[in-house]
């Protein structure tokens, strides 16, 4: 310490200087701001910090203004720099040395500069995107990527405006808002197959922004589901304003090419179809099958004319293929009457498979669930779709909790399994891919590890008053330790029940056991057990009621219009008021 101090003074004595850099800042013209951003300077620590989540322009190419206290020689790398003249690449870690001696790190905390790509939207004259029925015409749409920069995109100043939307259901009332994007001709987005019709999902309730990455990460390239999407973590702009990490996905579809791209399924466009079952069933043209009455909504073919009535005769051909699964499933002489012809057994053997490894429930209503025929085909499952009730989350950002237990099933997907060939079939696909499932937990390290910067910007973002609120869980590797441990205890306890599985599979409960419906601000609850601890969530995870049940139904008054999850033991459902 003594040396220190004898050396500064001697420093000071001599007229020696200390190498320092005592100002660097970005001038307002550069960045598109109406002030200077000036950095924080430590001089001990020789770092320089800027730290906003407001927009800043050209980030990948800005001239930095500093100021030596001599007149030094300043490099990054070896590329001699020059005050407001030499252009660096902030989205990263910059290193100016002085003199060949000492390094200053400018590093910038801003989601532009967490090592994903950033998507930049402004609609035309600063629209809100508040509708999912209405498109908002965009103005600009910039993709950034540090990365891979022949990735980039610029696309603005059309002759016809590409546009954006709101979507999906529940996720739509939440605050932070998922969106569809259409542009205006195919774009390729990241090398991927190019397309009009993209997906920005929110992921509003997953604290590790890895549920859906590993689900379809499980689908493609584990069990190699046809048509899974592909899954790009972003960090998001809209007008200006900073709008949190999202997942860039493929807007599930029939390929009007009919050549088959992730998210795209492959069907004739006349003689092939494309449905989703959904209990929401909201969307025309729709029907319900005679047995099992599976909510089905049809999303390709379209017919010539009246393409949104249900009753359209067009429509006849998907109907009679269901309701044939359906009526031989639902027979005496299920499962030899010649059902296993009907379908792909392995895309159902494997759709199934990888939402129970996921512990996703929407196969118990089922919702979000994707099936396809093409011509002269037989019916498989996919693409796969949606995990907000998957890996035990029950619709609450308190994801990963119990692992233990089988999904509820639907009775159509349950019956299945009282064929002894199609669970003998179930069963060597787990021994045959059991190890591949057991990685997938060094994946989930190493994904949460890269997205731990960009995580972080998100949560402060969003963990404001009317965001995520006090409940949201604020360690990011602490959730990304926790998905780990909870995918470990659920892979091996698949494994060891697996073997145990028989011609009746363990249910956890009775389809429709628990149901719930809103009558003038009083929540009905039907299908409790009677002594048993049931609770109330909204999604925020804070708990609205806990308490025993005393009989199978009951009654509660609501303190609020929203979502609320409904949980009983292994069971929950979600309503919105």
């Amino acid at each position: 310490m003594k040396q220190i101090i004898s050396l500064c003074i001697a420093m000071l004595f001599y007229g020696i200087s200390a190498q320092t850099i005592t100002a660097f800042k970005f001038l307002s013209a550069d960045i598109g701001w109406e002030n200077d951003f000036e950095g924080v300077i430590d001089n001990d620590a020789k770092t320089i910090t800027f730290t906003t989540q407001i927009w800043v322009e050209n980030l990948n190419k800005l001239p930095a203004h500093f100021i030596l206290d001599d007149n030094y020689e300043v490099k990054v790398g070896d590329s001699i720099q020059e005050s407001g003249v030499t252009l660096n690449d902030f989205r990263k870690t910059v290193v100016y040395t002085i003199n060949d001696e000492i390094n200053y790190t400018v590093k910038f905390i801003s989601p532009q500069a967490t090592g994903i790509p950033v998507i930049k939207i402004d609609t035309k004259n600063g629209a809100p995107i508040d509708s999912k029925e209405n498109w908002t015409n965009i103005d600009s749409f910039i993709l950034s990527d540090p990365n891979n920069p022949e990735y980039d995109i610029l696309r603005t100043g059309l002759p016809q405006a590409d546009r954006i939307r709101g979507r999906g259901n529940s996720t739509w009332t939440y605050p932070k808002k998922p969106y569809r994007i259409r542009f205006r001709q195919d774009v390729s987005m990241f090398g991927l197959p190019a397309r009009e019709n993209w997906v920005l999902l929110a992921e509003y309730l997953d604290p590790t922004f890895l549920t859906t990455s590993i689900a379809f990460e499980l689908g493609r390239n584990v069990f190699e589901l046809p048509f899974t999407c592909s899954y790009q973590p972003v960090q998001v702009y809209i007008n200006g304003s900073y709008n949190g990490v999202y997942g860039l996905t493929e807007h599930r579809q029939a390929d009007p090419q009919n050549i088959g791209a992730p998210g795209r399924v492959k069907v004739d466009l006349l003689e092939g179809w494309f449905v989703e079952l959904d209990d929401y069933w909201d969307e025309d043209p729709k029907f319900k099958t005679t047995k099992y009455e599976l909510p089905i909504m049809i999303k390709s073919p379209e017919a010539p004319t009246d393409p949104t009535n249900s009753n359209n005769p067009f429509y006849n051909f998907v109907k009679n293929d269901w309701n044939e699964l359906c009526d031989a499933l639902k027979s005496k002489s299920f499962p030899e009457n010649g059902y296993r012809d009907l379908i792909d057994m392995n895309s159902f053997i494997d759709y199934i498979m990888t939402n129970e490894i996921v512990c996703n429930h929407e196969l118990g209503h089922p919702k979000s669930t994707f099936s396809y025929k093409d011509k002269d085909e037989k019916i498989s499952m996919g693409p796969l779709w949606d995990f907000d009730w998957a890996y035990s989350g029950y619709g609450t950002h308190n994801f990963f909790q119990n692992p233990y237990g089988w999904i509820n099933k639907h009775a159509f997907f349950e019956r299945l399994f009282q064929d002894s060939v199609f669970l003998k079939m179930y069963k060597a696909r787990w021994d045959e891919k059991y190890s591949e499932i057991a990685d997938i937990s060094n994946l989930i390290i190493e994904k949460g590890k890269k997205l731990e910067p960009a995580a972080n910007e998100d949560t402060k973002r969003w963990k404001i008053e009317g965001g995520y609120g006090d409940n949201y869980p604020s360690n990011y590797l602490g959730e990304i330790t926790r998905m780990k441990n909870w995918w470990n205890n659920r892979v091996n306890w698949l494994n060891k029940e697996m073997v145990n599985l028989s011609i009746t599979p363990p249910t956890v409960l009775p389809k429709n056991s628990l149901k719930a419906w809103i009558y003038e601000g009083v929540l009905y609850v039907s299908g409790l057990t009677e002594n048993k601890e049931w609770s109330i969530y909204n999604t925020l995870g804070a708990v609205v009621h806990r308490g025993t049940a005393t009989n199978e139904k009951t009654t509660i008054m609501l303190p609020a219009k929203g979502v609320y999850v409904i949980h009983s033991e292994n069971n929950a459902i979600k309503i919105v008021y």
